[in-house]
């Protein structure tokens, strides 16, 4: 049995875990619209991961993980002003049922982040 490495201490980055409900009959439009800003978002140097998630017993709730290698002031400062994203806020709001729950959480990474090499393309959903 291998042994845990310690606990990190505290890093730069972070992750997001954003949590939304989106209007009965509003889910394809919501999701044309993220996807064209996510594609942006996901190409940005610092971003280290993205993915997306519906609920199986309420498919109208969407949750996203998006992971970050630079703290959450220069993620507020620099990545929240820039124009794709204002645009991106601005299209989706009114089709969300309420506001987004956001979670911030700091990232382990090092040892504690492990992922399958191409993962998302050997392993596409359905």
């Amino acid at each position: 049995m291998s042994t845990a490495p310690p606990s990190p201490q505290h890093g730069e980055g972070f992750s997001a875990m954003i949590r939304a409900e989106i209007k009965p009959g509003r889910m394809d439009e919501f999701l044309s619209l993220f996807y064209a800003g996510t594609e942006k978002l996901s190409q940005e140097p610092e971003c280290l991961s993205f993915e997306v998630f519906r609920s199986k017993s309420e498919p109208n709730k969407l949750m996203w993980i998006e992971s970050w290698s630079k703290g959450m002031e220069w993620f507020m400062e620099h990545q929240m002003s820039k124009d794709y994203m204002k645009e991106l806020h601005q299209a989706t709001k009114d089709l969300c049922a309420g506001e987004q729950q956001v979670e911030i959480y700091e990232r382990f990474g090092g040892p504690w982040a492990k992922a399958r090499e191409a993962m998302y393309e050997q392993f596409p959903s359905a």
